[in-house]
C-alpha cells in the first residue's frame, strides 16, 4: 500500500554576480539586498542592467537531507529532543535538557534546540535522542 512520506530537500543553485560597485563589500551588500532567485521566476535584480551581470547553472544540486539522531532516528522540526550533559569543550550548555528542534544547520549534524527557558543552542544530531 503507498502512503505518503515527507522528504525535505535542498535546491542548491551556485553561481557568480558581477555587479559594478565600489568596493567588494558594497558588491557583496548588493548581491545580498538587490539580487534574488524566486522559483518560477528566474534570477533578478533590482540594479541598472548596466551594472550587473550575471552567470548561474539553470539546474540546481539537489541534496536530500536527512538528520538522524543517536539511534538513527530521523528528527524534524518541531521534534522533543533529549540533549545530553555536556562533554565537549564546545558545550555551552550547563546539564542536560529537554529541548525543541526549531532548525536545521547547513552543516548537515548540527541542529538548533531550544530549552525550556527559550534559550537556543547548536546541538549535533547524532548526540541526541528524539523523545516520544
Amino acid at each position: 500500500m503507498k502512503a505518503f512520506f515527507p522528504v525535505r530537500v535542498q535546491y542548491i543553485f551556485e553561481g557568480t554576480y558581477v555587479i559594478k560597485a565600489e568596493s567588494q563589500k558594497e558588491a557583496n551588500e548588493l548581491a545580498k539586498t538587490q539580487c534574488g532567485l524566486v522559483m518560477g521566476g528566474g534570477i533578478h535584480s533590482s540594479l541598472p542592467e548596466e551594472d550587473i551581470d550575471w552567470e548561474f547553472d539553470t539546474h540546481p544540486d539537489i541534496k536530500i537531507r536527512e538528520v538522524k539522531d543517536l539511534n538513527g532516528i530521523e528528527i524534524k522540526i518541531g521534534d522533543t529532543v533529549k540533549v545530553p550533559e555536556p562533554t565537549q569543550k564546545d558545550d555551552y550548555w550547563k546539564n542536560g535538557f529537554l529541548g525543541t528542534v526549531h532548525c536545521f544547520k547547513d552543516d548537515d549534524n548540527l541542529i538548533c534546540v531550544e530549552d525550556q527557558d527559550e534559550n537556543g543552542w547548536d546541538v549535533e544530531a547524532d548526540r541526541v535522542t528524539v523523545t516520544d
